[in-house]
């Protein structure tokens, strides 16, 4: 089982180092889809590193969101959120207004919680 020491972005690229006795069979996938299946190279011992360059096609206006995943266990390892383009303060706004309202209606139904006792 491969686990992530280290995720960044680093001049286009998506660089992951793991950790893990064998290398891992690994897909991004984005909006659902598979985006990429990359080839996790040697870094030392029991040490391995994804890089991937970030298609041109993904990067578009508002959050999108790149999943790394271990294929041979269908576990997420890593994420990457890119967040770029005009919408992105609406899309922030709209989500902490959401944020908000979740965050009442749980004090609301804590306090009816604590009343109940």
């Amino acid at each position: 089982m491969a686990v992530v020491e280290t995720s960044r972005l680093e001049m286009g690229q998506w660089v992951v180092l793991l950790t893990g006795k064998t290398a891992p069979v690994l897909d991004v996938l984005h909006n659902g889809k598979i985006l990429a299946t990359p080839k996790a190279d040697p870094a030392g011992e029991n040490r391995w590193r994804m890089a991937l360059v970030i298609p041109s096609e993904v990067l578009s206006d508002g959050v999108q969101t790149l999943i790394l995943r271990d294929c041979a266990r269908g576990d997420t390892l890593a994420r990457l959120a890119i967040r770029a383009g005009e919408p992105l303060e609406q899309d922030v706004l709209a989500d902490l207004d959401l944020l908000r309202a979740e965050l009442e209606m749980l004090k609301a139904a804590f306090r009816r919680h604590l009343r109940e006792d």
